[in-house]
């Protein structure tokens, strides 16, 4: 049994988020690479985490320029929001 009890209605929690730090990246060469996002609210807080992995395409384009991992990373995010 179950040490949880459920209760209607449901309480809803807005938190807002507005930084993101990127860890765990793995690079399958020439192919793709998955990594890891920690989300923060504006607290300053961890308060959620996203895993993404990079298409051929989108890997392909990474090259040596990290600032593209991050640029693709709030595009990733945003789309996220815009579908909440």
């Amino acid at each position: 049994m179950s040490d949880l009890s459920t209760f209607y209605p449901q309480i809803t929690k807005v938190v807002k988020i507005n930084s993101f730090k990127i860890v765990d990246v793995k690079i399958d060469l020439f192919k793709s690479a998955s990594y890891s996002v920690l989300l923060y609210d504006i607290n300053n807080q961890l308060c959620d985490s996203r895993f993404y992995e990079l298409t051929e395409e989108e890997y392909g384009k990474w090259f040596n320029d990290d600032n593209y991992l991050i640029k693709i990373t709030k595009d990733k995010l945003s789309a996220e929001a815009q579908n909440l």
